[in-house]
């Protein structure tokens, strides 16, 4: 049997060659995966924030709807006629203005 010695060291050099390939493919597919995963983790970060930032914002919401109704109920006349009732309040029977007699310096 001949054996030929070029044939066997392309070979070799093939064999070197393919696991080299294979060996960066194996690591570029590590990588993907490590970054897929750290994506992920940030995406469910970035979920976790939205969904706590909307309920702070129904929250706040629900405030100033409460104090937009009470803001209303102290705005309207009965309720201001009653607080300056129970403050001590007279209502005014006998006006008197207070006229301005010229200027402010006599010449």
């Amino acid at each position: 049997m001949i054996i030929n010695r070029s044939d066997n060291f392309i070979t070799q050099k093939n064999s070197g060659l393919f696991i080299l390939i294979n060996f960066f493919i194996i690591f570029a597919i590590v990588s993907l995966i490590i970054y897929y995963i750290i994506q992920v983790n940030s995406l469910a970060g970035f979920g976790f924030k939205i969904s706590s930032l909307k309920r702070e914002f129904l929250k706040t919401d629900k405030e100033n709807t409460i104090l937009n109704k009470k803001i209303f109920e102290a705005a309207s006349p009965d309720k201001i006629k009653e607080n300056a009732l129970s403050l001590g309040f007279q209502p005014v029977k006998n006006i008197k203005y207070v006229s301005e007699s010229g200027g402010v310096a006599k010449k």
